[in-house]
């Protein structure tokens, strides 16, 4: 039997009932075999910028001008 297709109106129903539980969202993940599994904050790595003005990414990635 082939995986579970996770449709947009599966995600947005699940994030929804996260929220209706006065829960914060940290990230969503959607699996190939179709689940959707919602992140509390706690469960997320924060990537912050140390730069200002920087973008979150920038820990991660660089800023992308040469040195």
């Amino acid at each position: 039997m082939p995986a579970a297709k996770p449709t947009s109106a599966l995600i947005k129903r699940s994030i929804e009932a996260w929220l209706a539980c006065g829960l914060q969202i940290g990230g969503v993940t959607v699996s190939p075999d179709g689940s959707v599994k919602i992140l509390a904050p706690s469960e997320c790595s924060g990537v912050t910028s140390t730069t200002e003005g920087g973008n979150s990414c920038d820990a991660l990635f660089g800023t992308g001008e040469s040195a």
